[in-house]
């Protein structure tokens, strides 16, 4: 299954409902991975790939999943990308991290290209992607700590070679460590929303999520979220 932010989920559905819309195509870039054999997108049937998320702000919960067949799977394992198993999920409350960071595609990063051909508008787009150091808050206000479950809280550095971090939903926050004078990452959370104000970022911690994909599926599943 893919990742990302579960309202990311919730407006994909708004624009497949609307008929106004027509999604002609998408595709999964894998190209950016360390050790890539392939930099040509995968063409990706991404309207009727299944879907799920949840995205409740009381709860602080806002991920979602879109399910890959066996066959997208081993394309994107041949180019160097892993997937986060239970194990990983389960041992981050044992690791000691000492920086973080978030990895997006912000929206001043991405070059729309429209096209009309046939009456009809047809939107393509290329994009960059951004690494940014975040630091952990130990003293968020209380108004961002009033969730049920608890979030990934980071602030921005102060100064950024981009304006706002709009368009980084879903993507990963990775942790730092040192073993055996070794640097060790791993994903932490998955980046979901943020307050410019505060220059702070707010992400789904993986424990959380793992825990609550695993009871769902032992429990048959709640289906898809409306």
């Amino acid at each position: 299954m893919l990742a990302t932010a579960g309202h990311v989920i919730q407006e994909l559905d708004t624009l497949i409902a609307d008929p106004g819309v027509h999604i002609e195509g998408a595709c999964l870039l894998d190209g950016w991975s360390i050790g890539a054999v392939n930099h040509d997108p995968i063409p990706f049937d991404l309207v009727g790939a299944p879907r799920v998320f949840i995205h409740d702000d009381a709860d602080g919960l806002d991920f979602g999943f879109i399910r890959i067949r066996p066959y997208y799977q081993r394309l994107l394992e041949t180019n160097g990308i892993e997937a986060v198993d239970e194990q990983r999920w389960r041992n981050l409350h044992q690791v000691r991290f000492s920086h973080y960071g978030v990895l997006g595609i912000p929206e001043e990063r991405v070059t729309k290209n429209l096209r009309t051909a046939g009456g009809e508008t047809q939107v393509s787009s290329t994009a960059d992607p951004f690494y940014i150091p975040v630091t952990w808050v130990d003293d968020a206000p209380d108004e961002f700590l009033n969730t049920t479950c608890p979030r990934f809280i980071g602030r921005l550095p102060d100064v950024l070679p981009i304006e706002s971090v709009v368009g980084m939903s879903g993507g990963p926050i990775f942790g730092f460590w040192v073993e055996n004078g070794s640097t060790k990452y791993c994903i932490l959370a998955i980046q979901s929303a943020w307050r410019k104000d505060h220059r702070i970022i707010f992400g789904c911690l993986l424990p959380y999520i793992g825990a609550l994909v695993e009871r769902e599926l032992k429990h048959g599943g709640r289906g898809e979220e409306e």
